[in-house]
């Protein structure tokens, strides 16, 4: 029941602080092209999360009762959802980070192919995994087990993730200003991300990768999204103070 509390926790704190995100799933209306893409991808990454979190509160329920017969179809199928959805996160996240960054050079083309290889490497395994076992099997007690393709395609997406946060917080060291700001933001939910992603791997008893997975979007939501914010407030009181001289001038020239 602990482990279903926590993810629903992180289900719950998602949808409060992403609530006017998701609202427009498409962007705002009047934004350019590329301001309504990066709002499409970081909203499809939010809906990912928000399935990998159901999945999760699923799992916690179903393991609990593992033993009831009636329950296991249902245990196998959330546990192939789990998967699947954990890897969608991965790839929406690289996706939008691309996108958010406005990365359009060779090595940001690279880290989305790679990203999507990964991503069919591991809804193949997921695939064959009822008939071959290659991430996880049940046990004549219905007891999770672990397969060696588990933690292959764990440390794949790690090693992305890696080359990932290094990348990230190498830009940030050559940026300033707002730039800057988004790289270390990007950089550190990354990092944060690999971080529980190994514990995840470590220990399968506890939502380690859906904490995570919170406290990057929580990341994201402060520096990014309020930063964004703050800019745009600036930029209105510019333009309000430029009105006003503007009536202002007209007024005397009359």
């Amino acid at each position: 029941m602990f482990y279903a509390i926590i993810s629903l926790l992180a289900l719950i704190l998602n949808l409060i602080i992403n609530r006017d995100s998701l609202k427009t799933l498409r962007g705002r209306p009047g934004e350019s092209n590329s301001d309504q893409k990066v709002t499409f991808r970081y909203n499809i990454f939010l809906i990912a999360s928000n399935c990998y979190f159901i999945t999760d509160i699923a799992w916690g329920l179903l393991y609990e009762n593992h033993q009831i017969d009636a329950l296991f179809p249902l245990l196998y199928i959330d546990c192939l959802l789990y998967f699947f959805f954990m890897f969608l996160t991965m790839l929406t996240w690289i996706r939008y980070i691309v996108a958010y960054l406005n990365k359009k050079g060779r090595l940001s083309k690279i880290f989305i192919k790679v990203q999507w290889i990964l991503f069919a490497i591991g809804l193949i395994h997921l695939i064959l995994n009822p008939f071959h076992p290659l991430i996880f099997y049940f046990n004549a007690e219905h007891e999770y087990i672990t397969e060696p393709g588990r933690h292959t395609s764990f440390i794949l997406q790690l090693t992305l993730y890696t080359l990932t946060t290094i990348y990230m917080f190498y830009i940030a060291c050559k940026s300033s200003g707002g730039n800057k700001v988004r790289h270390i933001a990007v950089g550190t939910t990354c990092l944060v991300m690999n971080i529980f992603l190994v514990l995840q791997i470590l220990n399968s008893n506890y939502p380690f990768y859906g904490m995570g997975l919170l406290i990057g979007i929580c990341v994201i939501h402060s520096f990014v999204e309020a930063g964004e914010m703050r800019e745009k407030e600036i930029y209105d009181h510019i333009a309000t103070s430029l009105a006003e001289d503007y009536e202002a001038l007209y007024y005397i020239n009359i």
